[in-house]
């Protein structure tokens, strides 16, 4: 949701920029507002996936710590599903979940 919020606001900016712009009858303000606005979204976006990443890491740690293996899974998945690009986990990725929760046990 926040993704979504953050482009409507970047957006907005962008459209009051152009319209600022037009206003002044200077272009440059304009589309330099326009282009920050844009630079803002995408930082925006960038800083809320980094987020959603860490705070997965966070559950999936305290998930292992506790010892329940269900909880554990769930939330190594999504930890793992967070750091690829098209969100699917790789063997790999079942490969570590698997290996963090069997030392659990030791």
């Amino acid at each position: 949701m926040k993704d979504f919020e953050s482009t409507v606001v970047g957006f907005g900016s962008a459209v009051f920029g152009i319209i600022v712009g037009s206003a002044t009858n200077s272009w440059v303000i304009g589309w330099l507002t326009f282009f920050l606005s844009l630079f803002l979204i995408a930082f925006m976006i960038v800083q809320s996936k980094q987020e959603e990443t860490d705070n997965a890491k966070d559950l999936y740690d305290q998930a292992l710590a506790s010892g329940d293996k269900r909880l554990a899974l769930k939330y190594g998945r999504q930890y793992y599903a967070s750091l690829r690009e098209d969100g699917r986990l790789t063997t790999y990725d079942e490969q570590a979940i698997q290996n963090d929760l069997l030392s659990i046990d030791k």
